[in-house]
């Protein structure tokens, strides 16, 4: 944990995956506390086959830019 500042300067793409059955508290805020705004950040999220579809769908479109999530 001590080390994350030193390797987000070191990165230019965050590849963060999340969990469908739970979008929002699936992420770590961690990562974000040190996220240099020109790092681009691409949202994954995996097991959409055993999560409420619909729902899910609504919770990612209101709660994370389209360029930067997608669903598996």
């Amino acid at each position: 944990y001590n080390d994350l500042p030193n390797y987000m300067n070191k990165i230019d793409v965050l590849l963060e995956v999340r969990d469908c059955r739970n979008p929002i508290s699936s992420g770590n805020p961690e990562l974000l506390k040190f996220m240099n705004p020109s790092i681009k950040r691409i949202i994954l999220f995996n097991k959409f086959d055993l999560c409420d579809k619909k729902k899910t769908e609504s919770i990612i479109k209101n709660n994370f830019k389209s360029n930067e999530a997608l669903i598996l």
